[in-house]
């Protein structure tokens, strides 16, 4: 999986660049022992990214279902 995930080493230079995912970057900081405070800054990251992501997802939802009501 972390293979297909992307594993890019070097920082992307374009938008359309291969670049390493926030879960293989955690999970490569963390198993390797490389520096645990990097590792817990990207799981906060991912994680507040993930709450926005859902919560957004959930009020668009919302304002629709609303839209769609017939009295």
């Amino acid at each position: 999986m972390i293979f297909t995930a992307g594993s890019a080493v070097q920082m992307p230079e374009s938008f359309f660049d291969s670049a390493r995912t926030m879960s293989v970057h955690f999970y490569i900081l963390a198993r390797e022992g490389i520096s645990n405070e990097k590792a817990y800054a990207t799981a906060a990251v991912l994680i507040c990214t993930i709450l926005i992501i859902n919560t957004a997802a959930y009020v668009i939802m919302h304002r629709m279902m609303r839209g769609k009501r017939v009295s």
